[in-house]
């Protein structure tokens, strides 16, 4: 027994892909594209695993919120400055964004 593989397009981003028809003739259809990105991310999404990131490491917090930029460069100064003032900074952003 050979297997075979299709190669089938991926759907358009928002967009559901028609799977077949269901035992009362309705259309079954999968989820959309941003669907299971959300379901594949859902820890980094996640503000309380950025707490406990921004805990831990605070750059890596500020990092999963609002990825490289000024607040990123302001937390590793506050971080190398001292650990409780990073904390502090990491925290502020995940509350506030």
């Amino acid at each position: 027994m050979a297997l075979t593989c299709s190669r089938r397009r991926p759907p358009l981003p928002g967009a559901s892909a028609v799977v077949g028809a269901g035992r009362n003739g309705n259309l079954v259809t999968t989820a959309s594209s941003e669907q299971q990105k959300r379901t594949n991310t859902a820890c980094f999404d996640s503000d309380i695993c950025k707490f406990i990131f921004a805990v831990i490491f605070p750059p890596l917090g500020v990092f999963l919120e609002v990825g490289c930029g000024i607040d990123l460069l302001i937390n590793v100064g506050l971080t190398i400055l001292g650990y409780i003032p990073g904390i502090a900074h990491a925290l502020y952003i995940i509350i506030t964004k």
